[in-house]
């Protein structure tokens, strides 16, 4: 009986080291979700706020109707990923990707972005990330008549599509609907 004993508590502990090891490895999975969705938070300028002049000096569209901006980088693997699924995507907006890197990285990230998709590299990409406060890849903001009025992380390219559906029911499209009627009326 003392040889059973030391089999099944050597078995009770093994088994109770498996359950916190991957109650650890849990709570790793939550935080790491935790903080990908803080950036999308956290990240550009907020839901209704003014595009910097230098930007719209930069982007002149963006004045002039509804833009998405994607931030993306030939070094990011979820970017890698990202840009061969927005071929199959329907876009009601112009869709703009800005994005930085070495000019041979850059030159073959370049090369698979759709066609309908206008693409702006460094500089002037790392300078409008800059100043609209860009600091994680892939990042899509949502910019309707020089005014920020949607944003997301996105881990694929639906997310993208998730943000251009939910413009028509999101406070933020009030928001910035509100916002141009004071600039169209002058206060």
């Amino acid at each position: 009986m003392g040889i059973a004993a030391v089999v099944l508590l050597s078995l009770w502990l093994g088994a109770l080291t498996l359950a916190v090891l991957l109650l650890i490895r849990q709570i790793g999975l939550i935080t790491v979700r935790l903080d990908v969705a803080r950036s999308g938070r956290d990240d550009g300028l907020g839901i209704g706020d003014r595009v910097p002049t230098q930007v719209l000096a930069a982007l002149p569209e963006l004045e002039h109707g509804l833009v998405y901006l994607l931030f993306l980088s030939p070094s990011c693997g979820p970017c890698l990923e990202i840009v061969p699924e927005l071929g199959s995507q329907d876009f009601e907006a112009p869709v703009i990707a800005l994005f930085g890197g070495r000019d041979e990285m850059a030159d073959d990230f370049e090369a698979t972005f759709p066609s309908e998709i206008r693409t702006m590299r460094d500089p002037i990409a790392s300078e409008v990330a800059d100043t609209l406060k860009i600091r994680s890849t892939p990042f899509a903001i949502e910019i309707e008549t020089g005014i920020v009025t949607g944003k997301t992380y996105m881990r694929e390219a639906a997310d993208l599509v998730r943000l251009m559906a939910a413009r028509e029911t999101s406070e933020a499209a009030e928001i910035a609907h509100n916002l141009r009627e004071v600039v169209e009326t002058g206060g």
